[in-house]
């Protein structure tokens, strides 16, 4: 080859390297075109044939859903139940005791026995379950609780009679809300179980702590 035909043949060969870079490739006609795909959360990976995959629970672009409950065993609600329930039993049995002691009203002592025997059937109960559940119940009650307990003991003759049966009207209304939602929107079976076969009880303590504040033995 001469060297006239060898640069020849290199500028042809420029040129049409030039030409196909300037050319953009059409699309294959048998390839079904590619829809606009919505952006994809950081390592996400996307099949050509299947569905991206959505991104972890609790990652970008993920909302909780507030009507859900917690995706632990034993819900919060279910677990604040144990432990408020546990915490007033031991702190009704402590005042329980100090009535025995202090009152000098038959039934009043009679309904204080009561107390002592059945919340504390109750409150082991609970305690046991608890454990289970791996929720630590204190050993004894809290300052708050503990301060209630030494004000009433105090006290003597029918001023503690008056004021422990207004305080056993106030811890058993609470134990009664406490139950009743417990019944309808607890979440494990044991603790809802537990509630709704106590619950008798707290409505059954309740009243007779009722007919005792407003009796003259307890008022006057």
């Amino acid at each position: 080859m001469s060297g006239k035909s060898g640069l020849l043949c290199a500028l042809v060969f420029t040129g049409g390297v030039a030409l196909a870079q300037t050319i953009p490739l059409q699309p294959n006609q048998n390839q079904a075109p590619q829809q606009n795909q919505p952006p994809r959360a950081p390592g996400q990976i996307v099949n050509g044939n299947a569905e991206p995959t959505p991104p972890p629970l609790g990652g970008p672009g993920f909302t909780a859903d507030p009507t859900t409950h917690p995706i632990d065993d034993t819900g919060i609600l279910d677990k604040q139940f144990i432990m408020d329930v546990a915490l007033r039993g031991m702190r009704q049995i402590e005042v329980a005791k100090i009535a025995i002691d202090k009152t000098s009203n038959p039934a009043i002592k009679q309904y204080a026995q009561k107390v002592v025997r059945e919340q504390g059937k109750a409150t082991g109960a609970l305690k046991r379950i608890a454990g289970k559940q791996s929720i630590t119940i204190p050993d004894s009650i809290d300052t708050k609780q503990q301060a209630d307990v030494d004000r009433l003991a105090k006290l003597s003759g029918e001023g503690f009679d008056r004021a422990y049966m207004k305080d056993q009207v106030r811890m058993h209304e609470r134990s009664l809300r406490d139950f009743q939602r417990e019944v309808k929107d607890g979440r494990d079976d044991s603790v809802k179980q537990f509630a709704a076969r106590v619950l008798p009880l707290v409505e059954q303590h309740l009243q007779t702590a009722k007919d005792l504040a407003k009796s003259n033995t307890a008022l006057n």
